[in-house]
């Protein structure tokens, strides 16, 4: 599941008639009382210096977190940032890259992950986009290699895939027509050659291969056939010199993702 932009938490405070009670800093704004302005009242700001880099959050005299929260990384770039409830995460959440680009972004209520959520490769291109209902991805969802290329698209059921999924080869080229039910694989099987002749076709059932199993070479001439009874091979056909000389397509089992 059910995956936008700040490259930095920095407050800046501007003044009429004078700055001497406000300071700018790395973290929230100071008042004259040592009170941070950006902590909802009745809060205290607080920071943890740890290896992984500075985390400051605000929080409640009991230690429930209530108000922004952000961590960073050694370097001083952000690595996450959002914003608590009553101890529960709220709003729109950010994760950066170390590079300072933004890697994942979405929205949470009452703790639980709701909406579209969006992820990004190093490069600024887009990752991944789904939809999270109650905290697990739900409805269609798309990936893409770090070209921009689609590299999958299909739907999920309550965090599992489920239903028709379509894999794309780096290059843009269609890869493989599946199907899933609950997570597993389930129902008809397709592999492509680059030029978009079938590799290989079979069934799954409940995550198994079952039934008859067909690969075919470049030209689309069938080089092999096997038939599989609950993922177990239980008859081959006799021209396993052929199947061989297909290299690691000789065999369905190497085409698995």
């Amino acid at each position: 599941m059910r995956q936008s932009g700040v490259s930095a938490w920095i407050l800046i405070a501007a003044c009429v008639g004078g700055c001497d009670n406000l300071r700018v800093s790395a973290g929230p704004v100071i008042d004259g009382r040592g009170r941070f302005a950006d902590c909802p009242k009745g809060t205290r700001f607080a920071k943890q210096q740890r290896e992984q880099g500075l985390i400051e959050w605000c929080t409640r005299p009991d230690g429930t977190k209530h108000g922004r929260w952000a961590s960073y990384f050694p370097s001083g770039n952000p690595r996450l940032i959002g914003g608590y409830q009553n101890g529960r995460r709220t709003g729109t959440w950010t994760r950066f890259h170390r590079n300072g680009s933004k890697k994942s972004h979405g929205k949470f209520v009452r703790g639980t992950a709701v909406g579209t959520w969006e992820s990004w490769h190093t490069n600024g291109k887009l990752k991944a986009r789904g939809n999270f209902v109650d905290g697990s991805m739900h409805g269609a969802a798309w990936q893409y290699w770090q070209n921009g290329k689609l590299r999958a698209h299909g739907s999920y059921d309550q965090g599992r895939r489920h239903g028709p999924w379509t894999f794309y080869a780096r290059s843009g080229e269609r890869a493989i027509s599946a199907h899933y039910r609950d997570g597993e694989r389930d129902g008809r099987w397709i592999y492509f050659h680059p030029s978009g002749r079938i590799r290989a076709a079979g069934d799954y059932r409940s995550g198994r291969r079952q039934g008859a199993w067909s690969l075919y070479d470049t030209a689309g001439q069938l080089i092999h056939r096997g038939e599989y009874s609950g993922g177990m091979a239980v008859k081959r056909s006799a021209d396993e010199h052929a199947a061989d000389a297909a290299g690691s397509a000789g065999n369905p089992l190497e085409l698995d993702r």
